[in-house]
């Protein structure tokens, strides 16, 4: 849905790029990351080795937490700054692609959430998991104007659901 979007002319703010950008050698979280789990998660290049850091905090609930605690500030001080920039260079609308909105509390940020599910994957979850635990609400409050979007998996269907979208919010017409 991004992908369709940016090439509509809106600007995309994804926090999974930035989540990977925010760690590259030399920036601030890339320091803090390795004076507090070590250079052995480092791969030769220098870069993060993602799977030996991936075994150590998911295996230790405080790790987990503490390398959060590096990395969720820097996405959001970027997220920011690139909304501003938009801001900046006269785009009135963005959207932010962020996998966690609601459980982050980053949907304060922003006017309008659209929730995009893919149904082949809900399909599964209702067919594998107890509905209920499948689509068990939110324990914290959320956004009040939500719009949902199915994505089949099609370009035209994607496409559609953007147009209904567009009507709806003014989302894709904002220069």
């Amino acid at each position: 849905m991004s992908k369709l979007l940016k090439e509509r002319g809106v600007p995309i703010v994804d926090a999974d790029i930035i989540a990977r950008q925010v760690v590259l050698p030399g920036t601030r979280a890339y320091k803090q990351i390795v004076s507090t789990f070590g250079s052995d998660i480092l791969l030769p290049d220098g870069y993060l080795d993602r799977p030996k850091l991936g075994a150590i905090i998911f295996n230790d609930e405080q790790k987990r937490k503490k390398l959060n605690s590096i990395v969720h500030p820097a996405v959001r001080r970027e997220m920011l700054w690139q909304v501003v920039k938009h801001w900046m260079c006269g785009k009135r609308v963005c959207v932010l692609d962020v996998p966690l909105l609601i459980e982050s509390g980053i949907w304060r940020w922003v006017g309008k959430v659209v929730v995009v599910y893919w149904y082949v994957l809900v399909c599964f979850l209702a067919h594998c998991c107890c509905q209920h635990e499948a689509f068990a609400p939110l324990d914290h409050p959320g956004p009040s104007t939500v719009f949902v979007i199915q994505f089949i998996g099609n370009s035209t269907s994607t496409s559609h659901e953007t147009r209904w979208l567009e009507s709806r919010s003014c989302l894709l017409t904002s220069q």
